[in-house]
């Protein structure tokens, strides 16, 4: 019998295709499992794509840097987070899972070390696992945000980076201007990257995104997603901001994956972002509206106190850790809730919360008719967890 490498066979699964695989699941009734918003691209910017790909353009290779037109498209868009770069420092890849993959390829090898502030992002953790590359686990404070302070004593001389997602995933949680800076300066100081995951940068419910990349630092990676912004998860386009220095690097890996990202998609990206840059920001009052609704009914739960609940600073996820729960884990409690109720959720294992009965829930892909509609159920759901204990 032929067997897998070893270090892939010792992955676990990842979470969203776990549940889904469950017979339970079938019986779904409502879903805030999958980080993905309800709304679609933009019609006017599908039409005009199509024109384009039916007049017989997108049917070959681009470069693998991708479109130049997107590039400058996306070097725009970027100012508006107050970044300034060039076309030549962008790579256009089939989403951001993959523009990480690429970036952790190019500045680390096997056993080097990357640092990742718990909870983290699971397909961020397998990637290193899949790589060989050892993931170093930074605890956070306890509403998960980040102490610079903890960064230094996890150090090595193996260290070769820190992975951060602002907005947070699973948290929700920003990290803010002062710590970011902190960050920066303990990148300098070490020789360290920052890989900058930000598909969520138009999801903040207060104030402004701020990227590590609009600070002056040659060792930052930027990485993001026309699957949020855009709800565009199933045309598989993101992009990468990379220091010059690395673009000989990045290239030859990209070549080596998918040589460049699929061409309707790029063209549908440019249409996009030609039509309105800022075209998620419409439906961000619904999207706050569900996430202040959900709240709502969970403060008026008569067992809210045996709950602890994430700062819902942006993106679209709430963690809900369930105090003094022993004995139970977030996979047990995702699992029974599914079966019995058709609830579906994440649980907190795959993001590295193992000592916590916790489950992320995704309020970004459901319209607020539909929360309102199963409101019932889902505090029901919520409340067994608690009560049946």
């Amino acid at each position: 019998m032929i067997y897998p490498n070893n270090r892939i066979e010792k992955i676990e699964d990842p979470p969203v295709v776990k549940i889904k695989s469950l017979k339970s699941y079938k019986n779904k009734i409502l879903d805030l499992s999958q980080g993905i918003p309800w709304f679609d691209p933009p019609v006017e910017a599908i039409n005009s794509a199509m024109e384009k790909i039916y007049d017989g353009e997108g049917h070959r290779y681009s470069a693998d840097q991708g479109r130049e037109t997107l590039r400058i498209l996306l070097k725009s868009y970027l100012k508006n987070f107050d970044i300034n770069c060039t076309e030549d420092e962008i790579v256009v890849t089939p989403g951001a899972n993959q523009a990480a993959f690429i970036a952790l390829s190019t500045i680390a090898e096997n056993n080097d070390e990357v640092l990742l502030f718990n909870p983290y992002y699971f397909n961020h953790y397998m990637a290193l696992q899949i790589l060989g590359i050892k993931p170093v686990i930074v605890p956070t404070d306890e509403n998960y945000h980040i102490d610079p302070d903890e960064i230094i004593k996890k150090l090595s001389n193996r260290t070769k980076a820190m992975i951060i997602i602002t907005p947070g995933n699973p948290s929700g949680t920003i990290i803010n201007k002062e710590t970011l800076e902190q960050l920066i300066e303990i990148s300098h100081k070490y020789g360290i990257y920052i890989i900058s995951d930000e598909p969520y940068c138009e999801f903040i419910w207060s104030g402004k995104h701020i990227s590590p990349l609009s600070f002056d630092n040659d060792k930052c990676i930027g990485l993001w997603s026309f699957s949020k912004s855009f709800g565009m998860s199933g045309w598989r386009l993101g992009w990468m901001m990379i220091p010059e220095k690395l673009k000989q690097h990045v290239l030859k890996i990209a070549d080596t994956l998918h040589i460049c990202s699929a061409v309707p998609s790029q063209i549908l990206g440019e249409e996009v972002l030609k039509l309105n840059q800022k075209y998620s920001r419409k439906f961000l009052p619904e999207i706050s509206e569900v996430k202040n609704h959900l709240l709502e009914l969970l403060k008026n739960l008569d067992c809210f106190d045996k709950i602890n609940i994430s700062p819902l600073e942006g993106a679209f996820y709430m963690l809900i850790s369930f105090k003094d729960l022993m004995g139970v884990s977030g996979w047990d409690i995702a699992e029974r809730i599914l079966k019995q109720y058709g609830v579906v959720s994440l649980p907190g294992e795959p993001f590295g919360l193992v000592n916590r009965a916790s489950l992320r829930l995704s309020y970004g892909n459901i319209r607020k008719i539909d929360l309102i509609k199963h409101s019932d159920l889902l505090m029901k759901a919520i409340k067994s967890i608690i009560e049946e204990r």
